[in-house]
């Protein structure tokens, strides 16, 4: 295990931990004495679960925000690129946005879906509107 504390809060650990338990060995990461990140014996990440069930698993940090989930960002900035997360209980959101401005979103529960740029066409390659 490597493990760091700060000297004057001990509360505040970050860690590295390997564990053979078993059949179920893993490598965790943690901070603040919470684990925070997980590599399973079969290779699947877990961020923000202990328990991976795809080769990345991403727990949503709440129940409505675009950046509950996976966020990109810009390779020369910060500005938000692509944004998924959780929509309200059990549903999803997908966020596109260009120079920080969000031009396309999603929901799964049908509200507010836009696209503010460009048409979008079905069974057409040059929609008109």
């Amino acid at each position: 295990m490597i493990s760091s504390t700060d000297q004057t809060n001990t509360a505040a650990r970050s860690f590295i931990k390997s564990i053979r338990s078993g059949s179920n060995p893993h490598l965790t990461f943690g901070t603040t004495n919470t684990e925070r990140m997980r590599i399973d014996s079969s290779g699947r990440v877990g961020i923000g679960t202990s328990s991976p069930s795809a080769p990345v698993t991403i727990k949503s940090s709440s129940t409505s925000g675009s950046t509950s989930g996976l966020l990109l960002q810009g390779n020369s900035n910060t500005n938000t690129i692509v944004a998924i997360g959780e929509k309200s209980t059990d549903g999803g959101r997908f966020h596109m946005y260009d120079g920080g401005v969000e031009k396309i979103a999603f929901y799964t529960d049908g509200t507010a879906n836009h696209i503010s740029a460009g048409n979008v066409g079905i069974g057409t390659s040059s929609p008109l509107s």
